[in-house]
Parts: structure tokens; sequence; C-alpha cells
């Protein structure tokens, strides 16, 4: 996994360092993470339409999302993204953009009947879309969707007396505000 994520970032790094065009940096916060008792952030780097994103961020699903029989399904994620934008704004990293990466998802899921918990740790890969549009000044609001792939989520979780099947693949989506310098 690690070698999944290294090699791209330097071929990435290595384009951006390499362009004329200027650098920048920015950060962008997920607006629902926070209405599901969460917190969410990135950081990024990029020149030319390029630009390489590490998240941080804690959610719990509403209860709709919690497998039947369970609840309190809690997700920890960290991750590195590489986005590419397209277009005539793609320079000032507005408008569409698509984005591929990987991380490490921790799960924690709590049974209904029993109280009882259980935790899982996932190497994931990721890919997304979404379209950066200028607010005022350098603020932006980011709608995006993508699909979240648990590649090595077990089968079968035993939570006390229940199991647990933790999805394979997670679609997520949001809305991030941001800011770039």
């Amino acid at each position: 996994m690690k070698r999944a994520i290294l090699v791209p970032a330097i071929l990435l790094i290595g384009s951006l360092s390499g362009g004329n065009a200027d650098a920048a940096i920015g950060i962008e916060s997920e607006t629902l993470t926070f209405l599901n008792k969460g917190y969410h952030g990135s950081v990024w780097y990029g020149s030319g339409g390029k630009r390489i994103r590490f998240v941080y961020s804690r959610v719990t699903f509403p209860e709709a999302f919690s497998p039947e029989g369970f609840t309190n399904l809690t997700a920890r994620f960290k991750e590195f993204e590489f986005d590419f934008f397209v277009g005539e704004k793609r320079d000032d990293f507005r408008g569409l953009w698509i984005a591929v990466g990987g991380g490490r998802t921790d799960m924690s899921i709590e049974s209904k009947t029993t109280g009882a918990t259980a935790t899982i740790s996932t190497n994931d890969f990721h890919t997304g879309t979404g379209y950066a549009a200028p607010i005022a000044n350098n603020f932006y609001v980011n709608p995006w969707i993508g699909a979240d792939v648990h590649l090595n989520a077990p089968d079968n979780v035993q939570v006390g007396t229940e199991t647990w099947h933790p999805r394979k693949v997670d679609l997520v989506g949001g809305i991030k505000l941001g800011f770039d310098f």
C-alpha cells in the first residue's frame, strides 16, 4: 500500500515542481461531517491544474447508514488524493476535477442488543469527482461524489453475539468549503 501511494506522489510532485504555473496551497473542510458528529480537514499543494491533498476525517454515520441491529457506525480515515483539474480554469483549481488516491480507514460499530463494539482497519483505494466553484476572492464551494474501495475489509466481524458484514465499497459525497492562498 505504501508503494501504491509513494510512486504516484513522487511522480505528481515532480510534475508540480517542473511547470511554469504558479504553485498554490489550500485548505478544505467537508460541511456534512459536522452534522454527523464529526470533523474533516484537508490541506493541499498544487500547480498547473494538478494537486496533492492530505485528508483527515472522522464521522459517525446517521442511523439509516448502520446495518440492521447495529448503531454508532463510525469511520476515521487518513488519505492522500491526487486531483487533476480540467477546463480553462484548471490552473486556478476551479472547475471540474477527478481524483484518485489511497489511505487507511478505521471503522467501529456497536450492537444495539448487547452494546458490544468491534473495530476494523482497512487499506483503501479512493476515486471521485467534483466541481470547485468560486464564491468570493479565494473562497470556493466544492460539491463532490466518490467511492471508497476497502481493499482488505473482512467478510464477517463478530460483535458480541451478532455478526457485522462490513461493506467492501462505500459511496461518498458532500459539499466542501475551501480557501486557497
